[in-house]
């Protein structure tokens, strides 16, 4: 009896693990209701913040971990790994599902241990790959060295993927390519917009994301600058988290600053970004580089044109003059030149960017495919472990 039960056990319980509560709340909690409601039993991973209750909330089991996302200390890693360990070997899920980067690498190693399919999702490549030094290299040097016994490698772009079968071929047959993580349709809909035809007066653009320089925030101050050196032509709403912990995090003396400048203003986080975006007219990500940007699906599924940098994971969402304008990468006189045919645009251009947005997202991105890709992985391996 007692093989029987931890049987059931196996192939009705699965972990999602990430570096806060907070991620995994706001954008895999469609994802988690779904198991839920085909009666799997999730433990979310995490460590503790304002989202842990949030979590439990919705049916799960919270475990807590704490996660040191600034800095390579090694002690507070193996502390991590330990956790992880734990965990695995409390509930022994049939699949742990790992998102960021820490969480990845210690999980996918517990997860070996104890025989656990590990689904690791590679969100983007980012600051990893972007700056150099000591961070970047062991975090390089561990993907390589843990990614090996991962059961599947989730990318978001091809870039990416690319990066990832060169670096390490041997997960080569591992690696697969899945759009982000989709985005609720339902909850980001035009017809939430006062308008969709009209623009407002004067016109906003917006910035959703977290304060740091490698989304391109210094390069939106020196455009919109530019832009409303001699009257306000337009303004620019930022919205989002100071991240202090990131290596390129901006500081609150410069935000303050900011706040100073004409026609710019800046709010705080919320959970209810479509209430934003439904006052704005037009997004605006000039990122280094990204991975799937929840952000643009997001604007893009409320019929919003996007104007972002053409680099990886944008330019696999918004193609130049079809449902936005594409810019160069740091650079602040491209960027002004995308907003300003944004700003030359007639209200009928507009709405047809913002329309072909829509069908885009509706097309490839929606959050069902992810949901339902899910639900087959585990699925897959119930069917595995039966054959056994």
């Amino acid at each position: 009896m007692g093989a029987i039960w931890q049987f059931f056990i196996l192939t009705n319980l699965v972990t999602f693990s990430a570096n806060t509560s907070w991620y995994l709340y706001n954008f895999r909690r469609n994802t988690i209701n779904s198991l839920l409601s085909h009666g799997y039993k999730v433990v979310c991973i995490s460590p503790d913040d304002g989202y842990s209750d949030k979590l439990i909330d919705l049916g799960c089991i919270w475990k807590e971990i704490k996660v040191d996302n600034s800095g390579s200390n090694p002690f507070r890693d193996v502390q991590l790994l330990i956790s992880f360990l734990k965990i695995y070997r409390e509930f022994q899920p049939i699949a742990a599902f790992h998102f960021t980067i820490k969480n990845n690498i210690y999980g996918t190693i517990a997860a070996s241990i104890f025989k656990i399919k590990s689904i690791n999702n590679i969100s983007g490549l980012g600051t990893t790959f972007i700056h150099k030094g000591l961070k970047s290299n062991i975090a390089k040097f561990l993907y390589r060295l843990t990614l090996p016994f991962s059961s599947l490698v989730h990318v978001q772009n091809e870039d990416d993927e690319k990066i990832l079968k060169k670096t390490i071929p041997s997960i080569s047959n591992k690696i697969f390519l899945i759009p982000g993580s989709g985005v609720d349709t339902n909850r980001f809909n035009s017809n939430l917009r006062k308008s969709n035809s009209i623009p407002s007066e004067p016109f906003r653009f917006l910035y959703a994301g977290r304060f740091i320089e490698d989304k391109g925030l210094n390069e939106i101050i020196e455009a919109v600058t530019a832009i409303n050196a001699y009257e306000i032509r337009c303004e620019f709403w930022l919205v989002g988290p100071q991240d202090n912990k990131n290596i390129s995090s901006i500081s609150p003396s410069k935000i303050d600053l900011w706040r100073k400048i004409p026609g710019l203003k800046i709010f705080e986080p919320t959970d209810q970004i479509e209430l934003i975006l439904a006052e704005v007219d037009c997004f605006v990500l000039p990122s280094y580089r990204e991975g799937m940007p929840k952000s643009i699906l997001e604007a893009c599924s409320m019929s919003l044109p996007v104007v972002c940098t053409d680099v990886a994971g944008c330019r696999s969402i918004i193609t130049d003059d079809e449902n936005g304008y594409l810019c160069e990468v740091k650079n602040s006189n491209s960027l002004k030149d995308a907003l300003e045919k944004v700003l030359q645009s007639s209200p009928e251009k507009l709405q047809s960017l913002g329309s072909n947005g829509r069908k885009k997202v509706n097309k490839f991105f929606n959050e069902k495919i992810i949901i339902n890709g899910v639900l087959t992985i585990i699925k897959n391996i119930e069917s595995n472990h039966a054959k056994k």
